[in-house]
C-alpha cells in the first residue's frame, strides 16, 4: 500500500514517551540522530498531535548562539533588531517565552 510523502507512520511509542517525558515536567527534550531518519518530521508530527502551542525554528543557517538567538526570535516574532548584547536578547526571548504558558520549540 502507498501513503501520501506526509503520511506519518510508526513511531508511537516514541511519541507517548516524548509526551510523558513533557508531562513530567521535563523542560528540555532533544531529538537527535543521524540525518536523514526523520527527526524533523518526528518533532513535526508531535507538534500535529500535541495540545502545546508550537513553532518551529529553522535551524539551518544558524551560526553559533547569536545565529541560535536570531532564529528563535524569528520563529516566535520576537522583535529583537534594537537588542545590542546577548544578553538583551536573552532576556527578550525569555520573557517572550514565559508569557507563553508552556510552548513548544
Amino acid at each position: 500500500m502507498r501513503h501520501a510523502a506526509s503520511t506519518f507512520i510508526g513511531r508511537s511509542s516514541e511519541l507517548e514517551r516524548l509526551s510523558r517525558l513533557l508531562d513530567d515536567a521535563q523542560r528540555l527534550v532533544t531529538v537527535w540522530g543521524v540525518g536523514g531518519i526523520g527527526k524533523s518530521r518526528f518533532a513535526q508530527e508531535f507538534a500535529r498531535v500535541s495540545s502545546r502551542r508550537s513553532w518551529t525554528v529553522d535551524l539551518s543557517e544558524a551560526a553559533g548562539a547569536e545565529g541560535f538567538m536570531q532564529a528563535v526570535a524569528r520563529a516566535l516574532e520576537v522583535p529583537v533588531g534594537s537588542a545590542r548584547a546577548s544578553n538583551d536578547i536573552i532576556n527578550q526571548l525569555g520573557r517572550s517565552i514565559a508569557s507563553r504558558g508552556d510552548v513548544l520549540l
